[in-house]
């Protein structure tokens, strides 16, 4: 275990930037688990790549060069398409298998910024179904859903990602369409 000393703040925020952008790049993660200590991601089977969702339920980190890493649903912690991810292998491909499975350690870079999709009104909150049956459902606190009516069609920007305790939470953008508005999925795209 190497333990670093900075003199000033300079050099510790040239430290610090130095770390992120290897953690960024996939050479090392920042393991919270064991005090936080960085580990070499290649000597302990972490591999850099981008999520792919096939439905809500499973998706694959994509590698470039190498078979794709099966990720199930309870490994995901909130990642959406085209997140790039670091994921850990926790298991080696069966016989005939084409992927290994993986658990997402840390999501690096959000690349889902908006959503659109059909709002849900309840009565102190609501929620919004995305037209992507691959997204989770995004909750809208009470204060973002006042006056949006059950049923219209709308775009959120995500304002929290979701994670292994709580679902993405959005702000509704602007209204697309009311729910009777014919062909309004297709507008909405």
């Amino acid at each position: 275990i190497l333990n670093i000393v900075c003199k000033s703040k300079e050099d510790s925020d040239i430290l610090s930037r130095l770390l992120s952008d290897l953690e960024l790049d996939g050479v090392i993660y920042l393991d919270e688990s064991k005090g936080r200590t960085y580990i070499i991601c290649e000597k302990n089977n972490i591999v850099k790549c981008i999520y792919q969702a096939k439905t809500k339920k499973f998706g694959f980190g994509l590698l470039v060069g190498a078979d794709d890493v099966y990720i199930p649903f309870d490994s995901s912690v909130g990642a959406m398409n085209s997140d790039v991810i670091l994921v850990k292998i926790i298991k080696n491909a069966k016989k005939g298998a084409r992927s290994e499975e993986g658990k997402i350690l840390k999501v690096l870079k959000r690349n889902t910024k908006k959503v659109i999709g059909r709002f849900i009104k309840n009565n102190n909150f609501g929620f919004v179904e995305p037209i992507d049956n691959k997204i989770e459902d995004i909750y809208i606190s009470k204060n973002n859903s006042l006056k949006i009516n059950d049923g219209q069609m709308v775009e959120v920007e995500i304002i929290k990602y979701a994670n292994e305790k709580a679902r993405s939470e959005g702000k509704i953008l602007k209204v697309i369409g009311d729910k009777d508005t014919p062909h309004i999925e297709e507008i909405a795209l």
